[in-house]
């Protein structure tokens, strides 16, 4: 990046010392040393003849005042330009250099985000059992719901908890997800993150969400275990972008 600025300030710098410049600039001197040669020497006819080294002074800065004032114009606009140009390149360096800062923020806070669902992921806890063994479990005991009307009691609450910390880390998952798909940071930190999210959501995530779907509660269930179809719909919602059909195995 610093090497694309330098060459910019390098071709800018050319708007003022270009070959057609230098031309113009040694051609006004030679003229005005021409001038001085000719109109001290004698003349061939008293119209040329000026006499006093005043009116001689008068006539060289008559002819080369209009010249010298078009070449300092042209000098000032260039001049201008340069500087416009320099600002505009400082001005793209230093947005790009905020897109990046912003870039590395959002993937610190969306990668923190991961290791966050992770960890608690891994500190579930259903009737005992942690982690998958608590998913596992409280979808056996959803799956039992389905086929028989046997009264869980309080359980159900235990279930609805359970269901509701699924509900927490895929709704976590799907803004990460949705900042993958619209490619919030660099390359590295894009594979990185990808890498991470697939390896997450395959290993942990996909073999209950598959069951999930699968589940039918009965009417007499549903006022009891009511987060059911929330979680339903957000793994539908995960299982549908581009995303997941392009990177996790079915």
């Amino acid at each position: 990046m610093k090497k694309d600025y330098q060459s910019k300030i390098s071709s800018s710098h050319n708007i003022l010392f270009n070959r057609n410049n230098l031309l113009l600039f040694i051609l006004l001197v030679t003229f005005c040393l021409i001038g001085v040669i000719i109109f001290t020497t004698d003349a061939y006819t008293d119209r040329f003849k000026f006499g006093k080294p005043n009116e001689i002074g008068d006539t060289i800065g008559g002819i080369t005042a209009p010249i010298i004032n078009i070449v300092s114009a042209i000098l000032i606009y260039s001049t201008i330009k340069l500087q416009i140009k320099t600002n505009k390149v400082q001005f793209d360096r230093i947005s790009e250099q905020i897109q990046n800062q912003e870039k590395e923020r959002t993937f610190t806070i969306y990668n923190n985000e991961l290791n966050n669902i992770e960890n608690y992921y891994k500190n579930l806890t259903y009737n005992d059992n942690k982690s998958s063994s608590a998913i596992s479990v409280s979808i056996k005991h959803l799956k039992l719901a389905t086929n028989s009307q046997r009264n869980f009691g309080d359980n159900f609450n235990s279930i609805n908890n359970i269901i509701e910390a699924r509900i927490y880390i895929l709704t976590n998952l799907s803004s990460i997800i949705e900042a993958i798909e619209n490619k919030e940071f660099h390359k590295s930190e894009f594979d990185l993150l990808n890498q991470k999210v697939i390896r997450f959501y395959d290993t942990h995530l996909k073999s209950f969400d598959n069951e999930t779907l699968g589940l039918k509660i009965f009417e007499y269930y549903s006022g009891k275990i009511k987060k059911v179809e929330d979680l339903k719909f957000i793994i539908n919602i995960i299982q549908n972008t581009d995303y997941f059909r392009n990177n996790v195995k079915n």
